[in-house]
């Protein structure tokens, strides 16, 4: 990666960026400092339903609050644990929608066995906007999930990539969750597309963008103080 930003090539680059936190602020101010094009595979953050819904939020000081839950049965890598592989995507989806970092963090393991690096585990980000997310994640749960909620003016729109139904909007009556319905974002494309279309497009116009590796350093700063924590 940083070969290819000192040659001034454009990159798409892996989350994470890096497992150590002095690396990503290295990487960062490289990037900054040669004017690069980089983009990160946070791919929610590419996925054009999560793009439609993200503009539902004018008014980001009335997120009340985040719940999400995602994982599967694995993979158990050798190289990173489920913190790092899994972490990322519901962390970089929250500060991009509230557009701050948190101020406190809480993490506790839920499930965790040494043999293979599996875990499960629970963060709760605090923001200063009140606005706070209970983050549910890792490589042990029994089966692949992945649900978003964001708590907005009375609704809950639940971003759930692995249902037909990618967003739907829930009311809240006395208390409990009742289904109004469902948000249909025009775009069809493929996440994975959608960021290569973005990154060609950005080549193509000499767009020069270090946003994606800015938000990453947010997110490796947040995992790190995860793990100090955990640890």
């Amino acid at each position: 990666m940083e070969l290819c930003i000192l040659l001034n090539i454009p990159i798409i680059v892996e989350k994470p960026i890096t497992t150590f936190l002095k690396k990503a602020y290295h990487i960062y101010d490289l990037a900054k400092v040669r004017n690069s094009i980089v983009l990160v595979d946070h791919i929610h953050l590419y996925n054009p339903a999560f793009q439609f819904l993200r503009k539902y939020f004018y008014n980001k000081s009335k997120i009340k609050f985040i719940e999400s839950i995602s994982g599967s049965f694995g993979p158990f890598r050798q190289d990173i644990n489920a913190l790092w592989d899994w972490g990322p995507h519901d962390i970089a989806m929250c500060i991009d929608l509230i557009g701050k970092d948190p101020t406190f963090i809480e993490a506790s393991y839920l499930s965790k066995s040494e043999t293979n690096k599996g875990q499960i585990i629970q963060a709760k980000l605090y923001f200063d906007n009140q606005t706070n997310a209970n983050l549910i994640f890792g490589n042990l749960l029994k089966k692949k999930r992945r649900l978003f909620d964001i708590n907005y003016e009375n609704s809950i729109y639940r971003y759930q990539p692995l249902s037909d139904k990618q967003i739907i909007k829930l009311k809240i009556i006395n208390g409990k969750l009742n289904y109004s319905k469902e948000l249909i974002a025009k775009n069809k494309k493929l996440p994975l597309d959608n960021l290569i279309d973005q990154f060609l497009i950005k080549i193509n116009k000499k767009e020069k963008n270090i946003k994606d590796l800015e938000l990453a350093l947010k997110v490796t700063k947040v995992i790190d103080k995860i793990s100090n924590i955990l640890n």
